[in-house]
């Protein structure tokens, strides 16, 4: 009897624990099954929020697993930002459900470095100490930019960014606010597959200025109807550019000019820019390149330093459109300026006046006379018709071999002052540079 008890007891116990773990099971799948319902249901929220239509290619399952991975990693930022362990914080946008190659196609960008004939446009290197700063600008409160564009899915960036320095400048100078069409200049550029950061400026220079957006609005793709038979926008048309060396020479063309294109290094991060100061994250490596408008510059309570910058995302992306970058950290590859030209510029002098008077007609007195005129005869053969912009030493020499001297400015020590000859390099004692000279 005691021998069937137990075996009995043991029995109810083995069916006991079996209906436990069936139990157990069942409540956890449908507990894997409310969070998939609940994790469908935010991406289907999203999808609608951001009026976003998943392709017949894609997977709705595979999607939302992006989605949520991309959404988790925004979590764990946000948790890092609320402890100030970083300076931005992330959210969601019309990016969030994009695996991160797909994110790069958006951003195709050419480093045309040595490879882009420059047309019209010198180098700009900060060089007046005395120049006076304010200690924060924005051309965004000075009523000369357009609304911000979305390039949707299109790898048009380089077109959004020239397109609007030249919407700002044709406002600075001429009080001229019209909107410029994107799908012309991207139509008979690159089209969606990224291109040139100079392309727009040379673009709208070569064909006496751009069509209106009315004319030829943006759709985000190219339809193969490249035409330059619509009518030019008044004042659209890019005489000159300057491009830059230095954060310091960005400032002070950026404050005396107007807003400057700029090409910057991009890491995956940005996608997900919400507010606060940008910059790329421990370990993050570049993904390209993305072109961008430099707005204005400023820093926050606690003392860092930032860029204001306009990007072609959307308004719904970011801060209205627009991101803070740090400053001081070396993030554009190039950066260019759209404007009647520099004061050294003798390159664009010549271009303008159609060459250069002879030195016996004007001969060279040591001082200002104040005697300013074009109406001396041209020497024959003066005009310059493109100027070159060389940033390597390589390059340099294959131009010299190529093309004849280099134009150049020189950083000077002062011991350059007694050289006598030799070959001439700054003396090892620690000099102070005394100036650029040209």
């Amino acid at each position: 009897m005691k021998t069937f008890v137990t075996v009995l007891f043991c029995a109810i116990l083995l069916v006991s624990s079996s209906f436990a773990l069936k139990i157990s099971i069942k409540i956890s799948e449908t507990k894997k099954i409310s969070s998939l319902n609940k994790n469908a249901e935010l991406f289907n929220n999203f999808l609608k929020d951001f009026n976003i239509e998943l392709s017949p290619d894609d997977n709705f399952e595979e999607r939302l697993a992006v989605f949520m991975e991309n959404y988790r990693k925004i979590q764990e930022h946000n948790k890092k930002y609320e402890k100030g362990l970083v300076s931005f914080s992330m959210g969601l946008n019309q990016f969030t459900h994009l695996r991160e190659d797909e994110m790069a196609n958006l951003n195709k960008f050419y480093d045309d470095e040595g490879n882009f004939e420059f047309k019209n446009v010198t180098t700009f290197r900060f060089d007046d100490e005395n120049f006076s700063l304010p200690k924060s600008f924005d051309w965004k409160t000075k009523g000369v930019l357009q609304p911000v564009q979305d390039q949707k899915n299109c790898g048009s960036c380089y077109v959004f960014a020239g397109i609007a320095a030249i919407e700002a400048q044709m406002m600075i100078q001429y009080k001229n606010y019209q909107k410029l069409s994107e799908q012309e200049a991207m139509e008979c550029l690159e089209g969606c597959s990224g291109g040139y950061l100079y392309e727009v400026l040379q673009y709208s220079h070569d064909h006496m200025g751009c069509a209106s957006g009315k004319s030829y609005p943006y759709k985000g793709r190219v339809f193969n109807s490249c035409s330059f038979e619509r009518p030019r926008v008044k004042n659209s048309k890019v005489k000159t550019f300057l491009r830059f060396q230095g954060e310091k020479s960005i400032m002070q063309k950026l404050v005396d000019d107007g807003p400057v294109i700029a090409l910057f290094s991009f890491y995956p991060s940005i996608r997900h820019y919400h507010q606060g100061i940008y910059e790329k994250l421990p370990n993050e490596e570049q993904d390209g390149y993305h072109a961008i408008l430099i707005v204005g510059y400023d820093e926050d309570s606690f003392g860092r330093k930032y860029w204001i910058i306009r990007n072609s995302w959307g308004p719904r992306w970011g801060e209205s459109g627009y991101f803070k970058m740090k400053r001081g950290v070396n993030m554009f590859l190039h950066s260019l300026l759209l404007c009647g030209g520099s004061r050294y510029d003798v390159m664009k002098y010549s271009i303008t006046h159609k060459g250069c008077a002879s030195g016996k007609s004007y001969p060279f007195k040591e001082r200002v006379v104040n005697s300013c005129s074009f109406k001396r005869p041209r020497v024959k053969n003066s005009k310059v018709k493109k100027v070159f912009a060389l940033k390597t030493e390589k390059l340099m020499m294959q131009a010299l071999v190529k093309y004849g001297p280099i134009s150049a400015g020189l950083i000077v020590y002062p011991s350059l002052n007694y050289y006598k000859k030799g070959i001439y390099e700054k003396n090892q004692m620690r000099q102070k540079m005394d100036t650029t000279r040209f």
